[in-house]
C-alpha cells in the first residue's frame, strides 16, 4: 500500500479538475519519443488552471504562455492540439489578447498550490530523463487528486498508481524519491513488507463538486 499523509500549510490554492485523473486519462500521455508532448501538455493545463478566472477561462497570448510553462511554440501547438482533442479545454481566438482558454467542466475537483509551480519547472529541467520527469509529473497529480479531505492522507496501491498513470511499478520508487527531493513532497520510511511510503508536504484535499460550479480560490 502507499500511503501519504499531507501537512498543513498556509498556502493560496487554485481549483484543479481531477475526474480525468480518476478515470485514467494519464495513460494517455505516454513515455518514450511522446514523453515530450506529454510533459509539455501536463504543465500547459497546470498553467491555465493556476490563472483561471471565475468562468474557467484565461486571455494569454502566445508569449506569455511560453513564458509560463517553458515550453517550446512547436510543443505549445502540439500540446493545445492534445488537450482539445482529449475534450480537457477549448480555444478561441482574440485579436488583441491572445487567446481565450477554456477549461472544461469536470464531476470532481481537487486543489493544487500556486507555491509548488516553480519547483514543478526546476524539477522537470533537472530531471536526468524525460520518463523521470513525465513520471513525477503524474504521481504529483495523483496525489493532489486523492488526497482525504477531512484527514489530508493519501493510501494508494502501487498497482492502483500504475493503472491510473502506465507508470511501470519498477520505475514509482525512483519518481517518489525525486519528488522528495525538490520538496514537492516529504518521503516516509515505508512500513514493514510495503514497497512505498509517503507524507505529503501540503494539504491536498479533493471536492466533489456538480457539473455547473468549481471551488473558489482561497487560502488556507
Amino acid at each position: 500500500m502507499i500511503e501519504a499523509r499531507i501537512l498543513t500549510s498556509n498556502v493560496q490554492w487554485a481549483a484543479f479538475p481531477a475526474g480525468w485523473l480518476h478515470r485514467g486519462t494519464l495513460r494517455t500521455l505516454r513515455g518514450g519519443r511522446q514523453a515530450g508532448l506529454s510533459i509539455a501538455t501536463i504543465k500547459l493545463f497546470i498553467a491555465l488552471n493556476l490563472r483561471i478566472d471565475a468562468d474557467g477561462a484565461v486571455n494569454l497570448t502566445s508569449k506569455e504562455l511560453i513564458d509560463l510553462t517553458r515550453i517550446s511554440s512547436a510543443a505549445m501547438t502540439q500540446a493545445i492540439r492534445r488537450l482539445v482533442g482529449l475534450n480537457m479545454m477549448s480555444v478561441s481566438r482574440q485579436h488583441s489578447t491572445g487567446s481565450r482558454y477554456w477549461i472544461g467542466i469536470d464531476d470532481v475537483w481537487c486543489r493544487l498550490p500556486y507555491a509548488n509551480e516553480p519547483r514543478l519547472h526546476h524539477l522537470i529541467a533537472a530531471a536526468s530523463t524525460r520518463n523521470l520527469a513525465l513520471d513525477c509529473l503524474k504521481i504529483y497529480l495523483i496525489i493532489c487528486a486523492n488526497a482525504d479531505a477531512i484527514h489530508p492522507c493519501f493510501e494508494m496501491t502501487p498497482t492502483r498508481m500504475t493503472s491510473l498513470t502506465g507508470i511501470p511499478s519498477f520505475r514509482l520508487p525512483a519518481a517518489v524519491a525525486y519528488l522528495a527531493q525538490h520538496q514537492l513532497i516529504s518521503q516516509a520510511p515505508p512500513p514493514s513488507q510495503e514497497p512505498l511510503g509517503w507524507i505529503g508536504r501540503l494539504p491536498l484535499p479533493v471536492i466533489d463538486i456538480d457539473n455547473r460550479t468549481r471551488p473558489e480560490l482561497h487560502s488556507f
